[in-house]
């Protein structure tokens, strides 16, 4: 990526304008320094066919923060008779910085072919490797229950960190401790203000301003992520107990809840990062419904939907399912039972803003401030690209063309206007609706 003058200006524009504060605490002699670490260094992008429409999502996000064309680098990953895998890179990584995305589920298969994708990367003379894991397998084995029990969630931190990554992004990670598990970088993500975004619409969007809201998390371990959503939508979170008839297993024998708050004719939002059988979710929920609440939604950023667990869903008394595209299995649910309230948001946007921070050496915690959202991280257009665009539009509007306005003004969209620009905006979007 070799920048010239005019683009080192961009960005150091892009970073001191006010409208961006995502990347406002960069400091100019750090960003002329991330300039030049990057000078020479292109990224290339490689993604499975675990996650289609995640890989999709994250691509698209990239082209609009980065103002070029970004393309999925193409591999070949094929199985012999004796299920052997074998992978090849089909473009050359040398001097590159290289980035990886691979959920992990099922885990022993998609676990093994990211090892596989790292190690060929480093190996083909990369200059770094970030591993990006939407779900992150083996989380839930983070501790010893038992004597003689493996701690797994270490042994697939040091796989990864053996195979060659230089860094590692997660995303809602089961146990928190996981971070410590790594001797290099691990950035952690959380879903948390995606779904507080998708939860302030729905009560605009239903008129429900005037209930009252309550987060809930089903256990202590989930404490800070339900401390997370209710800090964004400014209300009080609760903790269950959970009690499991094996330790180590998904099976509850019961669940208590920690508050002597009502939770009646409120708007109960149950938060958690997996949703595997669902029992866990189901006896939550079932409790919070003898409450008499007024509506029930759940937040789970992986969902799995293991044996068993569509029908525990379909029995639940949750109104809205609401999940992220961290794994494929929302969509093939959803697809199948159109019937069921479940909404997938997706995590292309977060996990493409991760990508550009850390390839221009920008804060992951910026990404997360509580008085920004995050879909106002938008990408720099000059003054003059705006211009053009606008006069494109109306060009086209004046002859009849709407669809081809309507396409030059979803550009505009996704970059920093002025109030003048919003109001021109406004209006050219108003003359293409009628």
């Amino acid at each position: 990526m070799d920048l010239d003058e005019g683009t080192k200006k961009i960005i150091l524009d892009f970073i001191a304008t006010d409208g961006f504060k995502v990347l406002k605490p960069l400091m100019r002699e750090t960003a002329i320094e991330a300039i030049k670490d990057a000078k020479g260094l292109p990224i290339i992008f490689f993604a499975s066919e675990v996650c289609p429409t995640l890989r999709q999502d994250i691509l698209e996000n990239l082209c609009l923060l980065l103002q070029k064309p970004i393309k999925a680098s193409e591999y070949i990953s094929d199985v012999f008779a004796d299920k052997e895998r074998r992978l090849r890179l089909e473009k050359n990584v040398r001097n590159g910085f290289i980035y990886i995305v691979q959920s992990t589920n099922a885990p022993d298969s998609n676990l093994f072919e990211a090892l596989m994708f790292i190690r060929t990367a480093k190996t083909s003379s990369a200059e770094r490797v970030t591993f990006v894991v939407p779900y992150y397998g083996y989380a839930r084995q983070d501790q010893k229950t038992k004597g003689r029990d493996l701690i797994t969630a270490k042994l697939v931190s040091d796989l990864i960190e053996t195979a060659g990554a230089y860094r590692t992004v997660c995303v809602d990670i089961h146990a928190g401790q996981i971070q410590g598990y790594f001797n290099g970088i691990m950035d952690h993500l959380t879903a948390s203000k995606l779904f507080a975004q998708y939860i302030q619409e729905m009560v605009k969007k239903n008129g429900w301003e005037d209930k009252k809201i309550v987060v809930i998390s089903p256990d202590a371990g989930g404490k800070n992520r339900a401390k997370a959503l209710a800090d964004y939508l400014n209300v009080k979170f609760i903790i269950a107990n959970k009690n499991r008839k094996t330790i180590g297993t998904d099976e509850l024998s019961s669940l208590t809840m920690n508050t002597d708050e009502s939770l009646e004719d409120t708007i109960a939002i149950v938060i958690d990062d997996i949703f595997s059988t669902g029992s866990s979710l189901n006896l939550v929920t079932s409790n919070i419904k003898e409450e008499k609440p007024f509506k029930i939604i759940s937040c789970i950023t992986h969902s799995l939907f293991c044996e068993g667990s569509l029908e525990i869903l379909k029995q639940s008394p949750i109104d809205y399912f609401v999940t992220t595209n961290s794994t494929v299995f929302p969509k093939i649910v959803k697809e199948k039972n159109p019937e069921l309230p479940i909404e997938i948001i997706s995590l292309g946007s977060l996990i493409a803003a991760a990508i550009v921070n850390t390839y221009f050496g920008f804060s992951i915690t910026e990404l997360f401030s509580q008085s920004l959202p995050l879909r106002i991280y938008k990408s720099f257009m000059t003054e003059d690209q705006k211009s053009n665009l606008f006069k494109l539009a109306e060009l086209n509007l004046s002859e009849g063309d709407a669809l081809q306005a309507n396409k030059q003004i979803e550009m505009l969209k996704y970059t920093f206007l002025t109030d003048s620009e919003k109001v021109r905006y406004d209006l050219l979007k108003t003359k293409i609706i009628s």
